[in-house]
C-alpha cells in the first residue's frame, strides 16, 4: 500500500474538520496521542453529543516536538474556536474539511515513511456521497 493509496480511501470518507495540533515542547509521542484519544476526542463527543471519528498522523517526532495531523467526523456542529481554544497545546490550525484541498493526501502523506505514529478510530465515518 502506498500513502497515496490511503489518502484516496481516506476520501472516501465523511469528514468534518481538518485539525493540526501542536505540543508542548517537552511532550512525548506517547502523551501527545494519550491527550489526544483520551482528553480531546472525549471532550469533542461530550460536546457534540455523538460518536467522533478521526484519523491522524504524528509528525516532527525525531526533531522533537511532535504534532498531529487529523481528520474529525461528528465535530459538524463545532466552531473552528470551540475545537481550538479546547487543545492545551501551543499552536492550533483548525479548519472545516474541504474535499478539495487535498488533507486528506497530507495526513496520509509520511505514514508509511517518516510517521512516528498514526491511529485511526474504531468507527470509520460514512462514506461520503458522490458529487
Amino acid at each position: 500500500m502506498k500513502s497515496s493509496d490511503l489518502g484516496e480511501w481516506l476520501s472516501e470518507h465523511r469528514w468534518h474538520h481538518y485539525v493540526t495540533l501542536t505540543s508542548r515542547p517537552t511532550t512525548s509521542v506517547r502523551q501527545l496521542v494519550r491527550e489526544f484519544e483520551r482528553r480531546f476526542v472525549r471532550w469533542l463527543q461530550r460536546v457534540a453529543q455523538r460518536h467522533v471519528s478521526y484519523f491522524f498522523a504524528v509528525e516532527g517526532a525525531e526533531t522533537g516536538h511532535p504534532h498531529l495531523h487529523v481528520l474529525l467526523d461528528g465535530t459538524r456542529d463545532l466552531t473552528t474556536t470551540q475545537l481550538r481554544r479546547h487543545w492545551p497545546g501551543r499552536n492550533t490550525h483548525v479548519e472545516v474539511y474541504d474535499p478539495r484541498r487535498g488533507a486528506t493526501d497530507y495526513v496520509s502523506k509520511d505514514v508509511l515513511k517518516d510517521c512516528s505514529e498514526w491511529n485511526i478510530s474504531r468507527r470509520m465515518p460514512p462514506k461520503r456521497r458522490p458529487g
